[in-house]
């Protein structure tokens, strides 16, 4: 897991904080939240963003 710079854990790939860590949401926001998770990592490659 990713440590940022106050030393907290930062969520894993699937945004989870450790093996019980998470949240929940409803299946159709989640296929949102996807599209615009898979948004984000294309748009953060152009150094203009």
């Amino acid at each position: 897991m990713a440590q940022n710079i106050f030393n907290c854990p930062l969520p894993d790939e699937k945004g989870y904080f450790g093996e019980y860590g998470g949240a929940f949401i409803p299946p159709e926001l989640q296929t949102i939240m996807d599209e615009i998770t898979a948004a984000y990592e294309e748009i953060r490659k152009d150094p203009e963003f």
